[in-house]
Parts: structure tokens; sequence; C-alpha cells
């Protein structure tokens, strides 16, 4: 029984459940290897593995990938030998070891055979982890007499490799190199320094894992959230799929193909075809998505161009520096290290000015739509009076769910404007439904769209949709400067922008086609559900967490103003609902209460999505051990002038579906809201015990407390 429960815990790993189609399992005894693949779809695993289930979590992985690719390979075209599968497998295995965390990490050595240690000690000599596979794999070639006997029908003492044939097997897989990465190291490739892991924890800077947390509690869809359990399978199965085409030599037609179901898939969702000419260009982030909106704007209207921005603290970090064509992080997604701040090759930063409007005065009080309204009529007219052409911003909603100037005033100033003002809308959170997308895009509106905010696909999956107006203009006119092919390749773009873009050069972001290709299931599981259901399920949820914020003295809810939409009926739509709820925390000031500031509110979300139990006193009781064992990832602290630091907790499109799909939570949709709320209410009943014990922690050194130990797999 013990042996069923360890070898069931391994296999519930979650990058271990795409590669367990149709596998039979036998333990065996044997003391010569961990693990020997059969035929007839059987593995066969030592007992003695077992005995540490993070060291069996290694091999079982090294297996199973060796299966996938003997399945890979078999369903292609040309012969690969066994040497190639026995390569190909150890270096997947190899990058999958370099993600473990660091506890991971050191239960893995400590059961690893010499041989093994001697790869891995040369994968960490490398510029990075395995920056240069070619003296890996030729390690890895050198010890192919340990790999091969791990196929059971190749016969090591009798393949006696030549060189040539060595170099041939390096060179093959080699060729093959994007795609043996597992699917959890392509979704970090291809964004920038916010998808880079904490090696202690094994999370991002958003808080989130690329691989699944089914042991979190997660309500954090206004920052960033993990990949769920379907939407990894359905990546890794894509991964899988586009190796075959790989092997068969046809992977860029093959890639290609998927690029355009993506925007296919997006433009059927959002009901696209409904107003022909618009175009979908697939971008990282929002922020990348601000570098196309400027360059579109100075290529439709001519130089110099005011960008007015909305909100300097509720919208992307990075967001002005894009908003000016300049880099905004110290790593493009294609291009490797930049300068933040630096302008980006070829595009003319000297004729784009950045403004910004303000959503709240210094007190933190939010302007009043009157006002908001008037600074940007004030920056408009002046920039008019100036002989500069305008790019404005309309925030549909911010970090905390606000948003300005109104649409109404947006719309009038486009149209009395219509040769000197440009559009583009900020929906990045993408709380909107398609009717009021598509009001934006009628008045010919540029809108930002991320799915890694509400819809809860992988952070850095996000578009620009272009409007019919400027889309033919633009396909005719424009040619993108060659600095931007570092944020993106020809092959985001649909066909008819190749000549736009034929400065980039000619490659694949396979994480930007993984991340996609999970933010559809995402998408598509949330567009399934009656839109009925999904007002009941968002409006229950965010009274239920008003309520819990309201009856808790340690934290103050911020207030909002509820969505402004215009709709030509009185139904409720579930864009209309407010989905983001701020709060600020209040710790222990002598006899009183005062307001966490922004440090220490980091401080505290870091605490509440990592097991903190070690920074409990000794009389903390069974119950408060117990909560500080949960990790609970909400949004990100954000800044609030005149209150400083703010947390939030987000309903977003996992919880609806989740709520009208997903058994685990209960057998009706009633239950699963109540269990979902329920886990909601987990976060508060955790944030209060550290309060209640902030004196304490904050005696100890939280620099190796804080983050620790995250993501570590709940056996």
């Amino acid at each position: 029984v013990h042996e069923r429960l360890a070898l069931a815990a391994v296999f519930r790993r979650p990058e271990n459940r795409p590669l367990l189609t149709n596998v039979l399992v036998f333990l065996d005894s044997n003391p010569q290897h961990p693990f020997v693949l059969c035929s007839n779809n059987a593995i066969r695993i030592k007992r003695d593995i077992l005995a540490d289930p993070v060291s069996a979590a290694f091999h079982v992985y090294h297996c199973l990938q060796l299966r996938t690719l003997q399945l890979c390979f078999g369903r292609c075209r040309r012969d690969y030998s066994p040497l190639v599968t026995a390569l190909a497998a150890m270096y997947s295995s190899l990058v999958y070891y370099g993600e473990l965390i660091d506890i991971e990490r050191q239960a893995v050595w400590s059961v690893l055979e010499p041989w093994c240690k001697d790869l891995i000690e040369l994968c960490e000599s490398e510029n990075g982890w395995i920056a240069d596979a070619q003296p890996v794999l030729r390690a890895v070639a050198a010890c192919h007499e340990m790999l091969l006997p791990l196929q059971e029908r190749v016969d090591a003492k009798q393949y006696s490799a030549s060189r040539l044939e060595l170099d041939d097997a390096i060179r093959e897989t080699v060729g093959l190199l994007p795609l043996l990465n597992p699917v959890t190291q392509i979704l970090t490739m291809g964004g920038d320094n916010r998808l880079a892991l904490n090696p202690h924890s094994g999370l991002n800077a958003y808080g989130c894992s690329p691989r699944p947390r089914p042991w979190a509690i997660t309500f954090s869809s206004c920052t960033a959230s993990s990949i769920s359990e379907f939407a990894f399978q359905d990546a890794d199965w894509l991964r899988q799929d586009l190796l075959t085409h790989a092997c068969d030599g046809n992977l860029d037609e093959r890639v290609d193909l998927e690029q355009d179901k993506i925007r296919a898939d997006l433009s059927e969702l959002f009901e696209l075809d409904s107003i022909p000419g618009t175009s979908v260009v697939l971008v990282t982030s929002g922020t990348d998505a601000e570098l196309y909106a400027a360059y579109f704007a100075l290529e439709c209207m001519g130089a110099p161009v005011l960008n007015i921005l909305i909100s300097s603290t509720e919208i992307g970090s990075g967001t002005s520096h894009a908003a000016g064509g300049r880099h905004f992080d110290e790593c493009s997604p294609l291009g490797g290290k930049v300068v933040r701040g630096a302008a980006i090759d070829g595009f003319p930063c000297e004729s784009v000015e950045v403004s910004i409007v303000e959503l709240r005065d210094e007190d933190g009080r939010l302007r009043t739509q009157e006002e908001l309204n008037f600074a940007t009529i004030q920056l408009v007219n002046e920039a008019h009076m100036q002989g500069k052409k305008v790019l404005l911003h309309l925030l549909d909603c911010s970090k905390t769910g606000i948003g300005g100037p109104g649409l109404r005033l947006v719309r009038d100033l486009k149209r009395a404007n219509p040769e000197s003002l440009e559009v583009v809308v900020d929906a990045a959170q993408a709380r909107i439904t398609n009717h009021s997308l598509h009001q934006f895009l009628n008045e010919d509106f540029m809108v930002v769209l991320s799915a890694s905010k509400f819809y809860t696909g992988p952070p850095f999956a996000g578009a620009l949709i272009v409007p019919p107006g400027l889309t033919g203009y633009l396909q005719r006119s424009a040619q993108l400067p060659s600095g931007l092919g570092d944020y993106s390749t020809p092959l985001e773009f649909a066909a008819e922008w190749r000549g736009t873009v034929s400065a980039f050069q000619s490659r694949t972001n396979y994480g930007l086609l993984l991340r996609w290709c999970a933010a559809l299931w995402e998408m598509r599981a949330f567009h399934s559900v009656n839109p009925e259901d999904s007002v009941r399920t968002i409006s229950t949820f965010g009274s239920n967490i008003i309520d819990m914020i309201n009856n808790n003295p340690d934290v103050e809810l911020v207030a909002v103003p509820p969505p402004h939409r215009h709709y030509p009926d009185k139904t409720r739509h579930w864009d209309q609902l407010q989905s983001i709820f701020t709060f600020l925390v209040n710790r222990p000031d002598g006899a009183g209460r005062v307001p966490l500031n922004y440090q220490q509110a980091r401080i505290v979300y870091e605490l509440l999505n990592t097991d903190a139990t070690h920074l409990l006193p000794i009389q903390a009781s069974d119950r408060e051990y117990e909560l500080m064992r949960k990790r609970c990832h909400i949004g990100q602290p954000v800044r609030l002038p005149g209150k400083d630091g703010a947390l939030r907790i987000a309903a977003g499109a996992r919880l609806v579906s989740g709520v009208q799909y997903d058994d685990a939570l209960g057998l009706t949709p009633e239950e699963r809201l109540a269990t979902e709320i329920r886990t909601a209410g987990v976060i508060f009943s955790k944030l209060s015990v550290i309060l209640k014990y902030w004196d304490h922690i904050n005696s100890i050194d939280l620099s190796d407390a804080v983050g620790f130990q995250s993501n570590q797999y709940q056996f």
C-alpha cells in the first residue's frame, strides 16, 4: 500500500500527467537501473527509488520523457536511432532537474550516480543552465552505455557507437532542442525578466509558476495566475505534436498553421468576424502591445505625437517607457539583454512625448469623471495648439478596477479630430464582454487585451486588436522598425502583414505559442458558460468578498465604483460587475492599528503565498499552524497615493468555469461556488494570523524566509 501511494504521488505531479497516456507501470526489485522502458507501453520502476518522492519524480520524469520521445519518433517518417532517443530524453531530464527548487535539487543530487552528477556539474558550469547544449550533449553521448539499457530492447554492450555515429546523434538532437525542453521551461521563454523563476521558490515575479499549483488558493487574476492542469496538458500535447513535425522536417508549416489557428480562435471567441477587416496581432504582454500602438499612431498620423496615458500607478510599470518606443525591461523577448529606457532601434522616439492623467489625487481620492475628462481635454487641446497629433489612451480597467476617461468623451474627441487623434483602449485586464469590445472597435479604436489577467492564462500572452480603418492602411503603408523584431516574429502577424514586418527575423517564439495554447483552453471554458451563470458567479462571489472585508478589523475596503458600460438593454452583464477587490491591511501599532506601507504589504503578500509555519512562535495553535501552511496567491500590492500599499483579490475566468464544471468543488454549481467562497475566506484567516504575530515575524530575518519552498510539490 505504501509503495502504491508513493507511486501515485509521483505520477500526480502536474508535469508528469500529460505524459501518462496508456502507460502500464510495474514495480521491480531489479537493483541495476532506476527504471526500464519496456515494450507494450509498460515501464518498470525500481522499488528502492520510491523511498524519496523527489528523486523518484526525477527518474519517473526521465522515463516518461523517454517513452514520449519514442512515441513522437515512431509517428514520423524517418528513423531515429536509440542513441538519439537516449540523448534527447537525458537532455530533457537535465533541464527538468535545473528547474527544481533548491531543496528538491538537493534531494535528487543525493541519490544520483556519479556519471549523472558529472553531467549536472557540466550544465551548471555553462553560462546559465545549459546555455550551450553542445558540450552537454557530447558528455551525454559519452555516457550512452549507461543510458541505452534504460531502453530494454537496446543492449549497450553490443551497441558500440563510433565517433561518427555519436556526432550524427548529437547533430540530430541539436536540431530538436527547442522542443526537447520541458514545457515548464518553454513557458518561461520568449518573454522578459518577469518570467524568470526564483530558484528558492520556483515562482516568477508575479508569484506564479509555469507548472500547475493545484494545492494553492488562487484569486490573483488581476496580476497573473499559475497555469491550470488542463491548460498545462494542452500546452504539452502541442509541444509533442510540434516535436513530431520537427522530426518530419515540416515544423515551420505546422507553427504557421498553429499561429493562424490562435488568431482564428480569438476571432471566433470575440466574434470579430462581425467587424470585417479587424486584425489580431499576437504579443507577449500588454506592455509590448504599447510599442505597436505607439508606432501605428505615428504611421497613421505622422509626427510629432503626444501619447496620453491614464494613471502612473494603476497600469503596467513599464508602460510609460513602451509608450515612448523605449525598452521597458533589461531583457527583451527575443533580443536578449537591452538597456531599460533606451530607444528601440529604428523607433523615432524623439517624435513621441508621453504625458499622464492621474486617476487619483495626492491623497488617494478617486478623481471624478468630470475631473478626468477636463484634464484629458486640456492635454489634447494643448497638443493640437503645439502642432502635435495625439494618441489617447482609454483605460478600461486598472489594477484596482477603475478606468477613464469617459467613453463618450473619447468618442467625441476622435470624431472631432479624425486626422490628428488616435485611440488605444487599455483593456489588458480583459474584464470586458464582446459587446463592449465591439463598441471600441466600431469607433476605430485599437484595443490591448491580455489572456493572462481575467482569463487566467499563463503570464505573457497578449494581443493588440487593430480595427478595420487602421488595418488596411498599415498593411499597405507601414514598415515596422527592425528593433521591434526583438519583441515579435513575423508569425505573430497574419499573412497580410508580412510586408509590414519584413525587417523581422524569421524565427519562432515557442514560449508565446504554448502560452497562447494554454490561455485558449481557459478562454474557451469561460465562453462556454451561459452569460447569466457568469453574472451570478461573479456577483455572488464579489458580495461575499466585500462582506468578508467589511467584517474583518484587520483589513479596510478601498471602495471603487462599478464599471460603467453602455448597453442598450436593462440586462446585467458580467463586465458591469466589480471583480477586483482592493483592501488595505492594518497592522498592530501600540493600542491602535495603522495601514501597512507598500514594502510591508509586499512582505504580507509573499508570506501569504508560501508555507510560513517556520515564522510562528511556539505558542501558536494547531489551527494557526494549519493556516500558515496554506499557500494563498492574490493580486500583487499596488501603490495608492496617500495610502501606500494595498492588496487585491480578484474573480477570474477560472472561477466562473470552475463553478460551472469542476466536480471536485462540489456536485452542483451552488456547492462549487460555496466551496470557492469558503476557500477565499482562508486568505483572510491566514492574513489575520500574520498580523497577530506581526511583531514576532518582523523580529526574524525574512531575507531567506519569504518565498522559500513556496512551490514545493505537496506529496
